[in-house]
């Protein structure tokens, strides 16, 4: 799979490939980003 997707950019179709990377990757992890973000965002300020 990490091979494939090394070789993904270079395809003419490249554009549907990241969008079917993207959807699914959505869609088996739907945690929002900010979820993540927070947490990380607070770790920075109390290491300041």
């Amino acid at each position: 799979m990490y091979d494939k997707a090394l070789v993904w950019p270079q395809h003419c179709h490249a554009g549907r490939y990241l969008f079917g990377f993207s959807f699914t990757e959505s869609v088996m992890f739907p945690m929002p980003f900010v979820v993540m973000l927070t947490p990380m965002a607070l770790a920075a300020l109390w290491l300041i």
